[in-house]
């Protein structure tokens, strides 16, 4: 059977892991999910072929390595055979160069052991993964591309480290302090007029303390992959503009989740995601900087937003290439659908207060505070959004939050 086949009325997945406990594992975890998906299993990449050429599979969610094809390759041949399949690594390996060869052929990357919850969440949302990711145009700018974001390795390094029950302040602090350019873009950011310190703080184990290991590890992951974009030719203007408005849409919506009661994770999502919402306008303005001038004249001649403007040029917009590239780092999903939907969090279908959503109006408050006039990107709020979560009624407070948080941050020191 083909592609070309009508797809069958219950989902099919497909699981693929060279190691039989792990797939035993998986049978036992997923036993849920049975009431809406037909499950298989393979022990290997040439088996999984063969499955797929039998039947179509709505998702195939694979380990990386294995002996003989391993998950790259085996997702790689997927994506030719069966376009429309839905690509997920499932793996334990964090290399920064095997994460990349997934990019353009898989669309998820999630750590092993995964959570079945998370697992879930990435299954509800196989219609939009389809929908931004897995069309044409996408691949193509991916497969175009010199210039790509790796992971932080010390993200990476302090992830691990989070992983030990026992793991303190100072042993966090010590991995930060073996890097120098890191030590010193954190106690800069920590010292700056966003967080509104009364005293300045000099030494990483004191940044530790007073902002959580949470918000620590998000920042080093802002910072090292904003750094390490600094070393692309023409990116230090773009960097410039992009990294002081993620600042404010971090903040901004840290506060506005923490002022409604969102959970410690989720105010902790609406920050991260702040950061780095924008930075696939970077990743495309280095890349494509021929096109990028007709995205930059649309926006200053015909006030169009940006994401409009990027996909008449590329077929493609900022959000859904960093949603990719953040999906395939293994980010928590809150934060990889935040970044892809903040400028259509409604696609989400969500009746709470998402990331996505939070970010979206914090996004639109900081344009509008910046320019006075609702900024380049020029987009209502998404007002059905906000109502099905009911908070339509918020948007007046915190557009006065927003105000407050720009007179402070240009008052006095």
């Amino acid at each position: 059977m083909t592609d070309s086949h009508a797809r069958p009325a219950r989902g099919r997945i497909l699981f693929v892991d060279d190691d039989p406990l792990v797939l035993a594992g998986l049978r036992r975890a997923l036993r849920h999910l049975r009431t809406d998906f037909d499950l298989e299993f393979a022990e290997s990449g040439l088996r999984a072929l063969d499955i797929l050429a039998s039947a179509e599979y709505d998702v195939v969610v694979s380990d990386m390595r294995m002996p003989g094809m391993d998950g790259a390759a085996l997702l790689a041949e997927v994506q030719r055979r069966h376009p429309r399949t839905v690509r997920i690594v499932l793996s334990g390996q964090s290399d920064q160069a095997q994460i990349m060869r997934c990019l353009g052929c898989a669309h998820r990357f999630l750590p092993k052991p995964c959570e079945p919850a998370e697992l879930d969440r990435v299954l509800a949302q196989i219609s939009l993964i389809r929908s931004s990711l897995v069309h044409e145009r996408f691949r193509e700018i991916v497969a175009r591309m010199d210039r790509i974001p790796a992971v932080p390795i010390l993200y990476l390094r302090i992830v691990e480290a989070l992983q030990k029950p026992e793991v303190g302040v100072d042993e966090v602090a010590e991995l930060i302090e073996q890097e120098p350019s890191t030590t010193a873009g954190l106690l800069r950011v920590v010292n700056s007029a966003y967080f509104g310190l009364a005293e300045r703080i000099f030494a990483p184990r004191d940044a530790v303390r007073y902002l959580g290991l949470d918000m620590v590890r998000a920042l080093i992951l802002a910072d090292g992959t904003y750094r390490q974009m600094e070393a692309w030719p023409g990116a230090a203007e773009a960097i410039e503009l992009v990294w002081h408005h993620s600042m404010e849409v971090a903040v901004l919506a840290g506060d506005i989740a923490r002022g409604e009661g969102a959970s410690p994770r989720t105010t902790d999502e609406c920050f991260v995601a702040g950061l780095l919402h924008d930075i696939g306008k970077i990743v495309l303005a280095v890349n494509f900087r021929e096109s990028w001038t007709f995205v930059e004249r649309e926006m200053a001649v015909h006030r169009r937003p940006c994401h409009e403007a990027e996909h008449d040029v590329f077929g493609v917009t900022h959000a859904d290439l960093a949603g990719g590239i953040f999906g395939l780092w293994g980010l928590p999903g809150g934060i990889v659908d935040a970044v892809q939907f903040h400028h259509r969090p409604g696609q989400l279908k969500s009746a709470n207060l998402t990331p996505a959503l939070v970010v979206h109006c914090a996004d639109l408050l900081v344009h509008e505070f910046s320019t006075g006039n609702g900024g380049a990107e020029g987009h209502a709020a998404d007002r059905t959004a906000l109502e099905k979560a009911g908070l339509g009624h918020r948007w007046e407070a915190w557009r006065q939050l927003a105000a407050s948080r720009r007179q402070n941050r240009q008052g006095p020191g």
